[in-house]
């Protein structure tokens, strides 16, 4: 367990104790952009999760919004994200569950029905 501070904007720094989940940059995904999103998933020692974002904008000067989210299940963060077998998902939000299903069971896929639908990251890029 590691202590991580998150920014949020406007608000004071959210302090946690846990472990990072997985992390995605949309540049990543996507290749260059101007402006892009990078979003990190943790889980504290209370096993809760954490969504924390960040969003840049770099065509009108330089510009960072920052958020945390706290879930208090897996599921939770599922439903917030909208991702499920029937439910259109962004890629960036299957990339963060794929990789945080590699070290949590609580978003491994179980076969048909399994709340997270996962895409190559092949079809996100076209």
């Amino acid at each position: 367990m590691q202590m991580y501070s998150l920014p949020r904007s406007g608000k004071s720094e959210l302090v946690i104790t846990g472990e990072q989940l997985a992390k995605v940059d949309e540049r990543e995904l996507y290749g260059f952009k101007e402006s892009w999103t990078d979003v990190s998933l943790y889980k504290t020692s209370f096993d809760h999760y954490i969504l924390s974002t960040s969003c840049t904008v770099t065509n009108c000067g330089h510009t960072a919004l920052h958020s945390a989210v706290v879930f208090s299940s897996a599921q939770g963060l599922m439903d917030y994200l909208k991702v499920g077998c029937s439910e259109p998902a962004s890629c960036l939000g299957v990339e963060l569950l794929r990789q945080a299903s590699l070290a949590d069971g609580a978003f491994s896929c179980c076969g048909p029905g399994c709340p997270v639908q996962f895409r190559s990251s092949a079809a996100c890029t076209q």
